[in-house]
């Protein structure tokens, strides 16, 4: 069947073409065409032949077109909804932009003005003084933070006050101060850079402050006091390395110095500490006197432990020695059957602990009650000088 149609929708030729052929909705809607006339776009008479010809198509054309409308209809909302954000992110940008401005510009001013005021100053040629060492930044991430807030701050403080000359005003040393600081910490610092905030920084004591009130630990003495308390030398740890903790822990606990040589002999282990009684006992031995002392003796004592021969270098029995010979047993007595029987045990009992101060039994000299005979203090006297005589035979060596 051949119909008498136009040719393409809207040309307004017309022509005989076949159903097959017949342009529908959707692809009129595609072609290009700036008219917008609706008998251009779809005449009275091409509708009433397409519903005569295929009406059942021509619905689901329509139908088509209806969802495709829908489909544009959401697209513009959400065109819309981004627009609105993108319009507001942009104006929070600009805001920032121009609070950015202001206090480069705030900053930039007083340093022109520290410029023109230190050119008639004698001190006009610090930049060719030598530096020191710019402090590493700093993030609040312990994983990057090596030596903690509190070290870093005392980092930065030595640096401004070494290089005062190069940061003569407070804006210059806040400038380098927060110039350290990497993310998340800039980020709890920098509004309170910007110079239209009621609680910007006017000062570099303030920001030291609020730099303290966010990362400094403030329970850093007690923590420290506390780990005074329970500090005690092993017998593994040379001198100097538990000496090392020992002055830390008062320096950070802020601990009373006068009380310092009792509480380090207290805390050594208890070989060392025979071997420094009689040094502890001189009230003429201050605790730098005493603490070096006990470096000396504690170095002595390990080596002579070193040459100790362990347990695993001791001779082996001979391999000639009968087979047949009886192993030696001590015997004690139990009762069986109502009558006493000898059995054989591999130990011996072990016997009793006498101290060595008082001869009484149960505890060793260095937890005796007791004060010091003079037996003892002999054999203290006699230990020390034999340390102090090898000592001084290695170092003529």
């Amino acid at each position: 069947m051949v119909n008498q149609v136009r040719g393409p929708l809207g040309t307004g030729s017309a022509s005989t073409v076949d159903d097959d052929r017949r342009y529908t909705l959707l692809e009129q809607a595609d072609l290009d065409s700036d008219t917008h006339d609706d008998e251009h776009l779809l005449s009275s008479g091409e509708y009433d032949q397409m519903v005569k010809d295929k009406p059942q198509e021509f619905l689901k054309e329509i139908r088509e077109l209806i969802k495709q409308q829908r489909a544009l209809n959401v697209a513009h909302a959400d065109l819309i909804d981004q627009h609105a954000d993108l319009t507001e992110k942009a104006a929070h940008l600009e805001a920032k932009i121009k609070g950015k401005d202001r206090t480069i510009a705030h900053y930039a001013e007083g340093a022109l003005e520290d410029g023109r005021g230190r050119s008639s100053s004698p001190y006009n040629d610090y930049p060719k003084l030598a530096k020191i060492a710019d402090p590493p930044f700093f993030a609040n991430k312990p994983e990057e933070d090596k030596l903690g807030f509190d070290g870093w701050l005392i980092q930065v403080k030595n640096k401004l006050t070494i290089d005062s000359r190069m940061y003569p005003t407070e804006s210059r040393k806040i400038i380098y101060v927060t110039g350290l600081l990497r993310s998340p910490a800039y980020d709890l610092i920098s509004p309170r850079l910007d110079q239209d905030n009621p609680t910007a920084y006017t000062t570099i004591d303030e920001l030291y402050e609020h730099m303290a009130e966010l990362w400094s630990n403030p329970n850093k003495q007690k923590d420290a006091r506390a780990a005074f308390r329970k500090l005690v030398m092993d017998k593994g740890v040379k001198f100097q390395d538990f000496y090392a903790e020992f002055s830390r822990l008062v320096a950070e606990g802020r601990i009373a110095t006068q009380d310092l040589k009792d509480e380090l002999n207290t805390k050594l282990w208890w070989k060392l500490q025979e071997a420094v009684t009689v040094y502890y006992n001189d009230d003429t031995f201050n605790l730098h006197q005493f603490s070096t002392k006990c470096a000396a003796i504690d170095r002595q004592i390990r080596e002579r432990l070193d040459n100790i021969p362990r347990a695993s270098e001791k001779p082996k029995p001979s391999t000639t020695q009968r087979k047949d010979t009886p192993k030696q047993t001590t015997g004690h007595v139990k009762e069986v059957g109502g009558q006493a029987k000898a059995t054989e045990t591999d130990e011996a009992p072990k016997p009793t602990m006498t101290c060595y101060n008082c001869r009484k039994p149960g505890h060793m000299a260095r937890k005796c009650p007791e004060p010091l005979t003079d037996q003892r203090k002999r054999y203290l006297s006699n230990v020390v000088k034999e340390l102090t005589d090898a000592e001084s035979g290695n170092d003529d060596l």
